[in-house]
């Protein structure tokens, strides 16, 4: 989980209701914060039986961000696939800014490289270019581009650390992206709700050995890189107010 924020912010800056805020630069190399604060503390169960889970966290404040929220993520298996739904409830005083992430990989299991022949479906009309410190320059369409999955085919050398935007939806509201074999005899989807209206995609380049572009991670976000400067698609959470956000997986 990616809370309240995903993904980077420029130099740990931002300003809200007037107050200049300075999180904890989380990412050294880019001079960013990277990726929210809370999948480094401990969530604890608050209910569980045999096809689902729930987890809970009190996120008290933190260097930049001066609320209180509390958060659940709950997870359910049936024969639909796997669901999530985070929730959050401004327990404070204060109106916060807030956002969320997560962070699955989608794969096929084939190894080192494997990515190279699976084949990408990704309904997105727009891509956003970044500069060298994964901070966004503007957006542009995928018509064209290397970037352009909304019809199914092999990703092959293309190297994806890209955000999406733009996300086509079928009729119940949910935008879907399908990872398959060339055969078509295996895949994964991910879906997302109405409520999130960005994806990160990353094919694993940066990691080592056997998970080496060995999978796709599908980051559903509220919100785009560097959200918490620019403003855009933050949630204003007022003092009592809640929020839910849903995505889920299934095999194919």
């Amino acid at each position: 989980m990616l809370i309240p924020w995903p993904n980077r912010v420029r130099d740990g800056r931002y300003r809200f209701d007037g107050h200049d805020q300075q999180l904890d630069i989380s990412e050294p190399p880019t001079h960013n914060a990277s990726h929210g604060f809370v999948r480094w503390l401990p969530w604890r169960v608050m209910a569980e039986d045999t096809a689902s889970v729930r987890f809970g966290l009190r996120l008290y404040p933190m260097h930049g961000y001066p609320h209180l929220l509390d958060l659940t993520a709950s997870y359910r298996l049936d024969e639909s696939g796997l669901s999530v739904e985070v929730a959050a409830r401004n327990v404070g005083r204060t109106a916060a800014p807030y956002g969320i992430g997560a962070h699955p990989y989608t794969t096929l299991g084939m190894g080192p490289g494997s990515v190279d022949e699976a084949v990408l479906e990704l309904p997105a009309d727009t891509w956003i270019p970044v500069d060298e410190r994964m901070i966004p320059v503007g957006r542009e369409s995928v018509q064209g581009t290397p970037y352009d999955f909304r019809k199914a085919r092999a990703i092959g050398d293309t190297k994806l650390d890209t955000a999406y935007t733009g996300l086509r939806r079928d009729p119940d509201g949910r935008a879907r992206v399908r990872l398959t074999s060339a055969d078509g005899t295996r895949g994964v989807e991910l879906w997302v709700g109405e409520e999130i209206g960005w994806l990160q995609l990353y094919s694993a380049d940066g990691l080592p050995g056997a998970h080496h572009r060995a999978g796709v991670a599908v980051e559903p976000m509220s919100c785009p890189p560097n959200a918490f400067a620019t403003g855009e698609d933050v949630l204003r959470l007022e003092p009592g107010e809640r929020v839910t956000h849903r995505w889920g997986l299934k095999a194919l």
